[in-house]
């Protein structure tokens, strides 16, 4: 029933409108949207007294997104490592990051810039969908990149690992 579910939620809808589209009871269909709700397969917004349902982009994403008592604890325990972790959207939006929470562009936060970095390390793999590594000398940082991408390959966000480079 889930992968039914997951098929006819080819746009946001309502509960009862999917339950409709599978000829299932309105309490079923809430049953397993629950279950894909804790597997971050879906998410939902409030309107008014209504859930609207949609399929998640990425389930690693909408993990890190969501504050439930599994990914707070991860996300606490990945604070404790000294390396820099950094999820980013395409556009360069911060989603989560192990060493600041301030939210914008990473090249506002980290760089102090209004525009993208020169050179910078994600926009190539963004544009390329393939693992970047490279020296940032400005920073002093040694930096790992990976694409996130959705079911359909695409590249929609990175992760970045940052650790200091050793003096020399």
């Amino acid at each position: 029933m889930e992968k039914q579910i997951l098929q006819v939620l080819t746009k946001p809808k309502q509960i009862t409108q999917i339950a409709k589209d599978l000829s299932i009871e309105r309490h079923t269909a809430a049953k397993y949207l629950e279950k894909l709700e804790s597997k971050h397969l879906v998410t939902y917004k409030t309107k008014g007294k209504s859930k609207i349902y949609s399929k998640t982009q990425n389930s690693f994403l909408e993990f890190f997104r969501t504050e439930t008592e599994l990914s707070k604890n991860i996300k606490n325990t990945l604070k404790e490592v000294t390396d820099h972790i950094s999820i980013q959207t395409k556009d360069f939006d911060i989603i989560w990051s192990n060493k600041t929470s301030k939210k914008g562009k990473c090249y506002e936060v980290y760089a102090s810039r209004k525009t993208k970095c020169p050179n910078c390390p994600a926009d190539k793999v963004i544009r390329l969908g393939i693992e970047n590594e490279s020296e940032v000398s400005s920073f002093g940082k040694e930096v790992k990149i990976k694409p996130i991408k959705d079911s359909n390959g695409n590249t929609i966000a990175v992760l970045e690992i940052a650790k200091k480079t050793e003096e020399k």
